[in-house]
């Protein structure tokens, strides 16, 4: 829409509070693709890309923006309509998820390798919604900025949903793909975290996990074949290469190949752990069965690679 063109529409302009589902769709792994493409070709597939959301997965949005290498979405509910726009929603996104890859496969225009991966975040609630006759000129409220934020964990790929949204507004038929988890999140959840639903294909980012504070996490990786880890029994103690803050402050996940989705990994979060320091150093303690047990649930090789991954907050 030309300048002046808005200006007209904003002088007669209005606000209303909806009860909208607001989408937000990224494409991960787009900042590495476009510094290795030409602009034309950036260009072109960011146009495909777009042209492919609207006409083949979200055509019932009422309200579109697009949001660089993404596009921020809005669809209209009522009491009466909620779960019959979820389940076009959620439908929808798996579809998108599921298709992207080969999505421009038989596009002429699109000759390279694409990105594989895209991520949406969701959450539902009232919008002002800015108006003028017939037209939307914007939306704008928390909700908008929430699935942003939860765009922002989708990774690799995948769907996360603001707990608020509740399981049961979920329809039946997806209720299984999703599980709980607590994030946190910049500007909305920073000390005290939120609930949220995430799809399989997700693994929330280390630092959505923890308060969003002055705190500086500090990693460390133990990387052994499963062969190694079955030799083991017992306890198993690693060394910290410094002093944690407080005990509270230590995270260890065990990390796996997804043995389905190639490239992509699976953590399960060790709850039990003990810290103690000795003369050697600080240390810390845990079973060691429950990664063992996990690998022959996964049915992993001998020769299979896989790490424990800590996390702590150093002792100034």
């Amino acid at each position: 829409m030309k300048t002046e063109a808005l200006r007209k529409k904003l002088l007669s302009a209005e606000g209303r509070s909806e009860f909208v589902i607001a989408v937000v769709c990224d494409i991960r792994g787009f900042s590495v693709f476009s510094t290795h493409h030409e602009s034309p070709d950036t260009a072109m597939f960011i146009k495909r890309f777009y042209l492919q959301l609207l006409e083949k997965y979200f055509s019932k949005a009422v309200f579109v923006k697009l949001t660089g290498d993404g596009m921020l979405m809005t669809f209209r509910y009522s009491e009466k309509t909620l779960f019959q726009v979820s389940q076009y929603v959620f439908s929808s996104c798996f579809s998108a998820i599921s298709d992207f890859p080969n999505m421009f496969e038989d596009d002429p225009m699109i000759n390279f390798t694409t990105p594989q991966n895209i991520g949406f975040g969701i959450s539902r609630g009232p919008a002002c919604c800015l108006y003028s006759g017939k037209d939307t000129l914007d939306y704008s409220g928390h909700v908008l900025n929430l699935s942003a934020r939860l765009n922002d964990i989708a990774r690799p790929r995948g769907i996360v949903i603001d707990g608020h949204y509740l399981i049961q507004s979920i329809p039946d038929e997806f209720k299984d793909r999703f599980k709980e988890e607590h994030v946190y999140l910049k500007s909305i959840a920073e000390e005290n975290s939120r609930l949220v639903f995430v799809s399989d294909e997700v693994q929330v980012p280390a630092y959505a996990r923890f308060p969003l504070s002055t705190d500086k996490w500090e990693e460390q990786k133990y990387e052994m074949t499963v062969s190694q880890l079955n030799k083991l029994s017992g306890n198993f103690v690693l060394p910290l290469n410094k002093e944690p803050k407080t005990p509270e402050k230590i995270k260890v996940d065990f990390v796996w190949p997804n043995p389905k989705v190639k490239g992509f990994t699976l953590s399960r979060e060790y709850q039990n752990i003990e810290y103690y320091c000795d003369a050697s150093g600080p240390k810390i303690k845990y079973a060691i069965q429950q990664a063992k047990n996990i690998v022959t649930e996964q049915n992993l090789s001998a020769k299979t690679k896989v790490h424990f991954y800590i996390q702590l907050v150093a002792k100034v």
